[in-house]
């Protein structure tokens, strides 16, 4: 059964070039299929490690009350040249997270007028407030 030339399908060429250059911002987008994506993972409030700065925290609270100014990282060279203990340069990124929680702590004292709490003088609880670390996960 032959077709007329009205009723012939058209062949119709895909458009190679366009899909070429889809293909160079596709996987951008991930996996189209939604059964392949990954759910972002929640993130953790504990801690991974035990607190390098535990033991010398009392110290660096003297220092940081006797100059509130003091950088993290001139503490540190301080804590290297004084023996208090073994901290390598890398745990530079901790001290720091540790002087930012101390200093917006002694900010909400003074502002707010928020009571000091035994935990600001102390290493038992050096994350900010809504944090929580508990000792099984230490």
């Amino acid at each position: 059964m032959a077709l007329s030339q009205d009723r012939t399908p058209e062949i119709v060429a895909p458009d190679v070039a366009g899909f070429v250059s889809s293909l160079a911002t596709a996987w951008r987008g991930g996996e189209v299929r939604p059964t392949h994506r990954q759910e972002p993972k929640a993130g953790r409030w504990w801690r991974s490690r035990p607190d390098p700065f535990a033991k010398v925290w009392p110290v660096l609270l003297g220092w940081l009350e006797e100059r509130p100014d003091l950088e993290a990282k001139e503490m540190l060279k301080r804590l290297q040249a004084t023996g208090y203990g073994e901290f390598p340069d890398g745990q530079l990124r901790t001290l720091q997270r540790r002087v930012r929680v101390w200093r917006m702590r002694i900010i909400q004292q003074l502002v707010y007028g928020i009571p000091s709490t035994p935990a600001l003088n102390t290493s038992e609880n050096p994350e900010p407030p809504g944090h929580v670390i508990t000792n099984e996960a230490r």
